[in-house]
């Protein structure tokens, strides 16, 4: 067994403090919020406004803007001396954090996850998140985009910051009904310890670094839109300096392009139809907060209808949408961005009407 790590994840949604506008100075951890709103997250500020032609049609007539977030919060005397980082899911846009009155950094791209490391600013006692979202140009997309801490935060504490931010992967190279090969990569920091990666009863064991590691799973139970099944690995750094432990949830399956036949999943002899929806983040007029369940529903709908897969348009979805799909069994076409180098039309004035706007990636 691979023993049990000291990491904690805590949804840290309720009790945040809104206000719409700028506002120089809410960085400072003793400015007076005390006549801010009280929101609880995902939020999306601009659902909330009545529907104006004033604003673009590309992002539903609502506004953007820009607006402030701020949290209350407190720690022991334990929690404030362990790796300490904030988890966004998603913040459109162009945030930029503040801990304590301190600058921590920012991140533009409204739709991917991303962390601050909050060690150097956290104290024992009373702390003070300050978040800033800057979403202007708001003829930035071709579809409602929404503006706010629009997906789930967390705070995650843990002993040792051991295995570097993404670096956990599982992948099947090889799978039937009697065994299944797969390849484990792991990147920690230190290098004084041990690895241990635990799928049910088989365990696997690595040195520090960046490695990558092979192992058997007998009789495996294979995933399909069918027979969705998962599986955990559970890795555990232990060293001198403490423990690290991170799950990752995966399915066990196998896929092939054929250019006369078709998809193929599993190795099943008859070609798979890929039945499939665009999907965008937003769930109307709830706007782009969408609550999980919101989600779920939608998703057993679309099942009911024969839909086996999804793409994500037009850009990585809230993480909640890609683990039901798992779960529900849904193929994925998890998309990155709507354009990279060839400018698509913004409609800022009303649906076809020109010039348009070109803000975005491109």
């Amino acid at each position: 067994m691979c023993g049990k790590g000291r990491f904690m994840k805590r949804r840290w949604n309720t009790d945040w403090l809104f206000h719409y506008g700028d506002e120089p100075g809410a960085d400072f951890m003793g400015w007076d919020d005390s006549a801010w709103e009280r929101v609880t997250l995902p939020h999306d500020w601009a659902v909330s406004f009545p529907f104006d032609r004033a604003h673009a049609s590309g992002t539903g007539y609502l506004p953007g803007g820009t607006a402030w977030y701020r949290k209350h919060f407190t720690l022991t005397e334990d929690e404030a001396r362990k790796d300490v980082r904030i988890l966004f899911e998603g913040a459109y846009k162009h945030a930029r954090i503040y801990l304590n009155s301190h600058y921590v950094g920012q991140h533009a791209y409204g739709y991917t996850s991303f962390s601050v490391d909050a060690g150097p600013y956290i104290r024992e006692g009373e702390n003070v998140l300050s978040v800033r979202l800057e979403h202007e140009d708001v003829a930035d997309s071709r579809w409602y985009t929404g503006s706010g801490l629009d997906r789930k935060v967390w705070l995650m504490l843990r002993d040792v910051p051991a295995f570097t931010e993404g670096s956990l992967f599982v992948s099947t190279l090889s799978a039937d009904e009697d065994s299944a090969r797969l390849r484990l990569s792991y990147e920690t920091v230190p290098d004084n310890g041990r690895v241990c990666i635990q799928i049910g009863k088989t365990t696997v064991e690595g040195p520090c670094g960046r490695q990558t590691l092979e192992v058997d799973i007998p009789k495996p139970t294979l995933w399909s839109p069918d027979t969705p099944a998962l599986y955990t690995a559970k890795f555990v750094y232990t060293g001198k300096d403490g423990r690290d432990e991170e799950d990752v949830t995966f399915g066990i399956r196998t896929f092939r392009f054929d250019p006369d036949q078709g998809f193929f999943l599993n190795n099943d002899p008859v070609s798979m139809k890929i039945r499939g929806v665009c999907v965008h983040h937003d769930a109307g007029c709830l706007g782009a907060a969408v609550p999980e369940s919101v989600w779920e529903a939608r998703l057993r709908m679309l099942k009911g209808c024969g839909c086996n897969a999804i793409r994500t348009a037009h850009n990585p979805p809230d993480p909640n949408l890609l683990d039901l799909c798992d779960r529900l069994g849904f193929l994925v076409m998890d998309e990155a961005f709507d354009e990279w180098e060839g400018v698509k039309n913004k409609w800022w004035q009303g649906h076809n009407v020109y010039p348009p706007k070109h803000h975005g990636y491109a």
